[in-house]
């Protein structure tokens, strides 16, 4: 034990890599999360980020030392700067072994197109960030210690993680930044007895090579809309009301995409207003629309849950109109009453009570009692007979009022 301590602390100031066999099956050193990123492939541009590395150990050949060191590295292919890579550790607790002790050298280094080199004050200060395609910048853990058959499990739950923290520019947005293990700066091995033993490395997607993140910086918070609604208005009917597909595109996500919900902004989310659903159909049912121009205030959201810029739709429910002579009550657009129009008002005062709504109140107020701004309380049989005397009895003699 002693002789592989004296060896191990040797390997902490000299840069050394070796080749071994064998991979221990139950060893495996994974990503276990990632801070500040829109998705799995995608960083926050203008964020600190910090990658937890994950050690789950287990049932390892044998009683094993744990005498090699793990390293990892960052680099861009298309020359983005990382900022800085720092390495620290959580507390790396022996989970099963009563004889485990514990001690981690942390060293780092950065490239510069032809050779490691180890940063200031002996490898503790953070390896500055580059955006050379040729030049990364990396660190390693050299451990020392005995630990039992079960070994270590866990990650941030239980602080047996190593982070891994860089940072991401705003003036990269679109290049790509990588994060692997290398042997380029170490050995990387586990010893377990007489054997030595590789850990099994899972970058987070399953597989074993880099995991790398393209850099996006969204250029504002401003949705784009689909159609312009700040002149032109959706015209909806007093009796039917309408529908209208709310679109908008968020330049806060990266790339560009659609907004995954909307929502009626207060006041208008009280059910006066309709209802929208996640994908932004918006319906207004009749007859509660009541004629007038509407400005209805809608909420929008992207994929990381930002609130975008709220979106006002203009909408005018036109007030009835009275063209000609009174009559047309069912507004077929024929100044002639017909037989239709009695038919209409018989059903929507005696039959079909249950939808009180009125094509056109104006043309159905035959006697004009409600005068400029009749409701369906002035609509009464009186106007009904009115039409039947003027269609089949008096004739057009009768004459009829015209619109007010």
């Amino acid at each position: 034990m002693k002789q592989f301590i004296k060896f191990a602390m040797q390997v902490v100031g000299v840069v050394l890599c070796m080749t071994v066999a064998a991979v221990a099956q139950d060893a495996i050193i994974s990503i276990d999360n990632i801070t500040d990123i829109w998705n799995e492939d995608l960083l926050r541009a203008g964020s600190t980020h910090q990658v937890a590395i994950r050690y789950d150990l287990t049932s390892l050949s044998s009683t094993s030392y744990w005498g090699g060191s793990n390293g990892f590295e960052i680099y861009s292919p298309d020359g983005a700067d990382w900022g800085h890579l720092q390495g620290t550790t959580g507390p790396l607790v022996a989970t099963a072994s009563s004889r485990g002790s514990l001690t981690v050298f942390q060293k780092h280094f950065y490239f510069d197109g032809s050779n490691w080199n180890q940063t200031g004050n002996g490898g503790l200060d953070p390896a500055p960030g580059s955006g050379g395609v040729d030049t990364r910048a990396g660190f390693y853990l050299l451990t020392m210690s005995v630990i039992g058959d079960a070994g270590y499990i866990g990650g941030l739950d239980n602080d047996i993680a190593v982070i891994l923290e860089f940072a991401s520019g705003v003036t990269d947005n679109g290049l790509t930044l990588c994060v692997d293990t290398t042997q380029a700066i170490c050995m990387w091995k586990w010893t377990a007895g007489a054997a030595a033993e590789y850990p099994q490395w899972d970058n987070g997607l399953g597989t074993d090579g880099p995991r790398c993140w393209e850099i996006c910086a969204p250029p504002n918070l401003t949705p784009e809309w689909c159609g312009d609604q700040t002149e032109d208005a959706v015209a909806f009917h007093y009796c039917t009301g309408g529908s209208y597909q709310l679109c908008a595109i968020s330049y806060f996500m990266c790339p560009p995409g659609p907004v995954d919900s909307y929502f009626l902004a207060p006041p208008y989310n009280n059910g006066e207003y309709g209802s929208v659903d996640p994908s932004g159909l918006w319906t207004w049912e009749g007859p509660t629309v009541q004629p007038g121009a509407y400005s209805i205030e809608f909420l929008a959201f992207d994929g990381a849950d930002v609130t975008l810029t709220p979106f006002i739709l203009y909408v005018l429910v036109p007030d009835f109109e009275c063209v000609g002579r009174v009559g047309d009550a069912n507004c077929s657009d024929n100044d002639e009453p017909t037989i239709g129009d009695i038919t209409y008002m018989i059903d929507k005062k005696f039959i079909s009570t249950v939808d009180p709504c009125w094509c056109n109140l104006l043309e159905a107020d035959i006697n004009q009692s409600g005068g400029a701004s009749p409701t369906p309380e002035d609509i009464t049989i009186g106007d009904i007979s009115i039409l039947i005397d003027y269609l089949f009895i008096t004739g057009q003699s009768l004459g009829l009022p015209d619109c007010i």
